[in-house]
C-alpha cells in the first residue's frame, strides 16, 4: 500500500474504535503480522506504537481448544503477548488458559502496563526469548 492508503486506514480504524470505546487508540496490531517501513513510519506520525505477538493460538483456524492450550500454555514466559480473536472458542480457552497461567506464577496485564517503563520483565536464562 502506498502511504496515504495506510494513513487512512489507520486513521479510519482508530476513528471507529474511539467512536465506540471512547478511548484513546495508542498500539496497534497490523493485519496478519504484516508491516513494511511505511506502515512503521505512518503509525509513527499518528502516535501509534506498533504491538507483536509473542504466541499464537491459531484461534481463527478453529484448531480446538486443546490445540489452543497447548500451543500456548507450554510455551508462555513471562512479558509474552498471545495473539487471540473474539471468538466463541477464545472464550472457552480463556477460562481454561488463565488458571493455568497464574499456576505458573504470571499475571494478566494490559499492553500499556506491559509497556510501562515501570514494568519490569524478568526473562529466564532458559528461555530462548
Amino acid at each position: 500500500m502506498e502511504k496515504e492508503e495506510v494513513f487512512n486506514d489507520l486513521e479510519h480504524g482508530i476513528k471507529v474504535i474511539e467512536e465506540i470505546t471512547s478511548q484513546k487508540i495508542r498500539y496497534f496490531t497490523p493485519h496478519k503480522g504484516e508491516f513494511d517501513s511505511i506502515t512503521l513510519e505512518v503509525a509513527a506520525s499518528i502516535g501509534l506504537r506498533m504491538i507483536m505477538w509473542s504466541l499464537d493460538t491459531a484461534d481463527w483456524m478453529n484448531p480446538g481448544i486443546e490445540k489452543m492450550l497447548a500451543r500456548t500454555t507450554e510455551n508462555i514466559f513471562n512479558g509474552g503477548i498471545i495473539l487471540m480473536h473474539p471468538t466463541e472458542g477464545t472464550v472457552i480457552y480463556l477460562k481454561r488458559a488463565l488458571p493455568l497461567f497464574q499456576k505458573k506464577g504470571l499475571e494478566v496485564v494490559t499492553i500499556s502496563t506491559l509497556l510501562s517503563p515501570e514494568q519490569r520483565i524478568v526473562i529466564s536464562q532458559e528461555s530462548s526469548y
